[in-house]
């Protein structure tokens, strides 16, 4: 087994002068080849001042993880000259959305698509007097969606896994459960990322509109 004390990678931030500011406040996020080692990541106008960056090979193994406590990253630069030839994935979260980047390295060679990023954004959640509401958007044809509500000890009361492959919108009438409380759960299941999103549900048939 190979060992991922050798994957570590060299990071550089390259400040560039003189850079043309870009239009609006929409988040702008690219993934560009520098060499056929090395890649620049470029994330501006994010909201929240965190982004959490990750880099995974092909069976979801986490080579790679840092948490950046600001709101934008210029030009951020990753050597993976001591990674082998192979498929990987570049994670990045930032506010309530996912980017997934996949990355082809060859033996003198660096492959990013545009066109292959997978963007999940995380779920909406509402409760109200009577129903649970979920509202998620899903730009990739790839990523399935779990879904499951558990009583207090954890049995299953709903299970399901989808692929909406674009909108998820779901409304479940919570008349049908007995009073208690219960854990909404929705997973996000990828080759290279599962993630899950957990909503406590207090339920009483007498509960007030949230």
């Amino acid at each position: 087994m190979i060992s991922k004390s050798k994957f570590l990678l060299t990071i550089a931030i390259l400040c560039f002068t003189g850079m043309v500011a870009m239009a609006g406040n929409a988040p702008v996020f690219s993934v560009k080849v520098v060499d056929p080692n090395a890649f620049l990541l470029q994330l501006t106008d994010v909201e929240q001042a965190q982004i959490q960056i990750t880099l995974r090979d092909a069976n979801g193994a986490t080579l790679h993880t840092e948490t950046l406590k600001q709101n934008r990253v210029d030009q951020r630069k990753y050597d993976i000259k001591e990674l082998p030839a192979g498929n990987y994935s570049l994670i990045v979260t930032y506010d309530a959305v996912i980017k997934i980047q996949p990355i082809k390295k060859g033996f003198d060679t660096l492959e990013i698509d545009a066109v292959d990023l997978q963007t999940v954004f995380q779920p909406v959640i509402r409760q109200n007097s009577a129903h649970l509401y979920l509202d998620m958007l899903c730009l990739s044809e790839d990523v399935e969606i779990s879904l499951a509500i558990k009583d207090a000890e954890g049995r299953v009361i709903y299970d399901e896994v989808v692929q909406p492959k674009g909108a998820l919108q779901k409304r479940f009438n919570l008349s049908r459960l007995g009073k208690g409380t219960y854990t909404f759960t929705v997973g996000v299941v990828d080759t290279v990322l599962i993630k899950e999103f957990n909503k406590t549900i207090e339920w009483s048939p007498t509960i007030s509109s949230l």
